[in-house]
């Protein structure tokens, strides 16, 4: 089975509440042995996380981690198999964190919580405490007047000695692979763009697709 079959199949585990920590360490094992099968993104977050180390004199449980938009969890649970204990995976469904967090708490025998979300628009998390923060095909989904809170929050967390990284796509892409269409979300306005799609798909694209020019993203990095 392969790494990324053996994930899924214990996330369904924890979701179910029937994950044991012989399935965990199952995922430990797999990639103790190779780790070259791993994507290179997540082969840059290692190389990010082991600067850091390098530089504070951290060892992997003390290196505090945040998945700033964690999806289905698998990196996640990936870094938590590589032995880095200090690590949130940011989530906005509260009952998809639940599950996962009651079944994480048993196997790795923690009182704190791997997957959390947003209290009132902020993450819950102490200024100053995150040493690497990371996020994975997101920011083409928050929408533009929430770009600067998603921001600020990282700014406040982070920690003096910190690396931040965002991988996303921009209107300037040639290939948009939400839709599968080329060159047209240059020329139409968003609207527009999204009225070639059918009504469901018309839904999804104005709520969650918010591509936007690189010179906006330029703009409000700058400042994180």
């Amino acid at each position: 089975m392969s790494i990324f079959n053996e994930i899924s199949s214990f996330k369904a585990l924890l979701a179910s509440g029937l994950a044991q920590k012989k399935d965990l360490t199952k995922i430990k094992q797999l990639l103790k042995s190779d780790i070259s099968g791993l994507p290179n993104y997540i082969k840059q977050y290692l190389n990010d996380i082991e600067k850091i180390s390098k530089f504070t004199k951290k060892n992997n449980k003390n290196i505090t981690i945040l998945d700033h938009g964690c999806g289905s969890g698998t990196v996640v649970i990936i870094l938590l198999a590589l032995g880095y204990e200090s690590i949130c995976g940011l989530h906005v469904r509260e009952e998809k964190c639940f599950k996962y967090n009651k079944s994480l708490r048993k196997i790795l025998n923690i009182n704190h919580d791997i997957f959390i979300t947003y209290d009132n628009g902020k993450i819950p998390l102490p200024d100053d405490s995150v040493n690497y923060i990371y996020s994975n095909q997101v920011l083409e989904h928050v929408a533009p007047d929430l770009i600067d809170e998603f921001l600020f929050e990282e700014n406040r967390i982070k920690n003096p000695i910190s690396i931040i990284r965002h991988s996303f796509p921009v209107r300037n892409c040639f290939f948009e692979t939400h839709t599968n269409t080329a060159v047209l979300h240059w020329f139409l306005p968003r609207k527009i763009f999204n009225k070639l799609f059918n009504k469901q798909k018309q839904v999804w694209l104005e709520n969650n697709l918010f591509l936007n020019w690189s010179k906006f993203y330029e703009k409000n990095l700058i400042n994180v």
